[in-house]
């Protein structure tokens, strides 16, 4: 029996059609898949629901299929049984769970979590970290690995998840770099309506409350309110639940001209690029892949001081770090770029040069492959 081979069965928590920053999930999935079907096993992805399917998973070796895998249910024991899986991969699960003493019950050898949930908390303390300590020793209700996406998280789970150090991993978020060229970025600016003399604020992500476009809104009111002949204007691209009550939000403050919702768009490499600017509010992340990509795009990145969310970023050297919730220091922050072409260009260079050399794609993978080859395959 070839002890490589391995089944493996990757869990999706969203459906197939789901955009965003699933992509570099996706992307797992497949250096997996390959690494899996290399060997001569196979790899199969459950959607709680599948319709449409990325191109790339699309070509990849990865089988889809649609099932909840939320519960030790009949139909995922089935699964388990038939497809004789070896190791499961979950995205932004608990390191203990019920359902990986199921799991493991039903033949399942490996367990792996790959944390990707945003947010600050807290190191667990007093009887609270008694209590996880001595649940997380119970072998068969824990996952046997978990990686974390940046190394201020795995420290999260060390202190606050108390999950024994020695079964957490850190592979670093990175993106592809993007591209820059001055062809698109004059046809960007040109198709959103920006003058030459314009400093344009880029901010992508979901319009909902926790990623704090209404805070951007607040920034640029408090903007024209006292700098009225700042040439700046904001794009927020990106939906979601809170797009409504923005654009009352904005229609409200007289900001129309000067804030606009781009709603969803797919080609935000190539509007970044339109960008001179990059603006970040959110109130917590993993780590976040918007962030990279504004500095990929050559954009100095404004950032609050929340740990998880400003871990990219070195204040007054690639981007700035403004008091968190504090709307006229970001604004002021925002009017000293503004006004200093030469800061401005200095922070632009600084920001593109990190994210190339320390959050590159292929610096990611290569890391995400080292950890995970000897978890499942020794």
């Amino acid at each position: 029996m070839n002890k490589d081979k391995k089944n493996i069965l990757l869990v999706s928590n969203y459906p197939s059609d789901t955009t965003y920053a699933w992509w570099l999930m996706e992307h797992f999935w497949c250096l997996l898949t390959d690494e899996v079907v290399g060997r001569g096993g196979e790899s199969f992805i459950v959607y709680p629901k599948l319709t449409i399917l990325s191109e790339k998973i699309n070509k990849s070796q990865a089988q889809a299929l649609e099932l909840q895998v939320l519960k030790p249910t009949q139909k995922l024991k089935q699964l388990i049984r038939e497809k004789h899986i070896d190791v499961v991969y979950f995205t932004d699960r608990a390191y203990f769970n019920p359902l990986y003493f199921y799991l493991k019950k039903w033949g399942v050898e490996i367990i792996i979590v790959h944390d990707h949930i945003p947010g600050d908390r807290p190191p667990a303390k007093g009887i609270k970290r008694f209590l996880k300590k001595l649940r997380n020793r119970l072998p068969f209700m824990t996952a046997d690995a978990v990686i974390n996406v940046s190394e201020l998280i795995r420290q999260r789970s060390i202190h606050t998840g108390c999950v024994p150090a020695h079964k957490t991993f850190t592979v670093q978020n990175g993106i592809e770099p993007i591209s820059l060229s001055s062809s698109t970025r004059l046809q960007q600016r040109r198709s959103l309506g920006i003058s030459d003399d314009t400093i344009a604020i880029m901010t992508t992500g979901r319009a909902h409350p926790y990623k704090r476009f209404d805070f951007i809104v607040t920034v640029a009111k408090y903007l024209k309110k006292r700098y009225p002949d700042i040439n700046a204007q904001f794009f927020l691209i990106g939906d979601g639940p809170q797009f409504q009550e923005l654009k009352q939000m904005i229609y409200d403050s007289g900001l129309e001209n000067t804030v606009h919702l781009l709603g969803y768009r797919d080609n935000i490499r190539d509007l970044l690029q339109a960008g001179d600017i990059g603006f970040h509010a959110s109130l917590g992340e993993a780590f976040s892949l918007s962030i990279i990509e504004y500095m990929s795009a050559k954009l100095p990145v404004f950032v609050p001081n929340i740990p998880t969310v400003c871990q990219a970023v070195t204040h007054n050297e690639d981007g700035f770090i403004y008091p968190w919730d504090d709307p006229e220091s970001a604004a002021d922050m925002l009017l000293h770029v503004i006004t200093d072409r030469n800061v401005l260009r200095q922070i632009s260079e600084a920001s593109r040069n990190k994210a190339s050399k320390r959050y590159s794609f292929d610096e990611c993978s290569r890391q995400f492959l080292e950890v995970t080859r000897p978890i499942i395959f020794e």
